[in-house]
């Protein structure tokens, strides 16, 4: 919990598929970020990038399958 607000510091949401859809686009902007970093020439250590790229997309992996057996469409 948030000491200022007194709520949780995670967001709820009212549904499967909202929850899905926000960790679908966290990745996926995850992934963007690291090619936008590589674009602009910034140095990334090879282990880190391939740790943090692998990361992302077996994530973004696991909320598509979860999509998947929800029957959720995904981006």
């Amino acid at each position: 919990m948030s000491a200022e607000s007194g709520r949780s510091k995670f967001p709820q949401f009212v549904t499967k598929e909202a929850e899905l859809r926000h960790r679908e686009e966290a990745c996926i902007a995850r992934i963007e970020s690291l090619q936008r970093k590589l674009a602009e020439g910034s140095v990334i250590p090879v282990p880190e990038l391939r740790s943090d790229l692998a990361t992302a997309k077996r994530e973004l992996a696991e909320v598509r399958a979860s999509m998947a057996e929800e029957g959720i469409a995904a981006l």
